[in-house]
């Protein structure tokens, strides 16, 4: 799997100290390339497709802040089996214990590495499997963060919907999730919706 690269584009502040369910916010319909949508909250609605200097496999990416929880920073990738990792090895992989090892951060400056979850389950219909892990990163400026993942097996091509959210430390990473960010990634999860030819 490729690096992630979140945390590339401006962060758009939210408004309301007491926000933290998505039922709080107004949410907006996006349609993305080749027939993807998926809902996010309106305030990044129209900056959440990616710049020409992104990657090609990268089809959404948005961050958002809420002051002392940290931030948010999610994006949602697209890449076409590969000739060593076919569908039917991913789907092996998404319903058993392995789905894990989407959330596995194994690099200089990560510590304290905990997985929080692995569930198999459906999007849009489709195989899939979300993953939950936190970790402190002593080489980002923030070094907290909650990595949450939900990797999704189309006909053509898997999809990832990786969502980062970041604090000063793991605990407060974790604490942040649990009570600013969870809802919002369900929801972004949840309203995911693949083209006809991938199903």
């Amino acid at each position: 799997m490729r690096a992630w690269i979140l945390g590339a584009a401006a962060v758009v502040l939210l408004a309301g100290a007491a926000w933290a369910q998505a039922s709080d916010i107004s949410w907006a319909a996006v349609k993305l390339d080749s027939g993807v949508s998926v809902e996010v909250p309106a305030m990044v609605a129209g900056q959440v497709k990616p710049g020409k200097d992104a990657p090609k496999d990268v089809m959404m990416f948005f961050n958002l802040s809420a002051g002392a929880p940290g931030t948010l920073s999610c994006e949602l990738k697209r890449d076409a089996y590969a000739k060593d990792e076919l569908r039917e090895t991913l789907l092996e992989n998404l319903n058993s214990d392995q789905a894990g090892r989407f959330c596995r951060v194994d690099r200089p400056g990560v510590s304290r590495w905990q997985l929080g979850s692995s569930i198999a389950g459906k999007t849009d219909g489709l195989p899939s499997a979300t993953c939950l892990s936190a970790f402190n990163d002593a080489s980002q400026q923030i070094p907290g963060r909650v990595l949450n993942m939900d990797v999704v097996a189309g006909k053509k091509n898997f999809y990832q919907l990786v969502c980062i959210n970041v604090f000063d430390d793991k605990d407060g990473a974790v604490t942040a999730y649990a009570t600013r960010w969870s809802a919002i990634i369900t929801r972004v999860q949840k309203s995911l919706r693949l083209a006809a030819d991938e199903k």
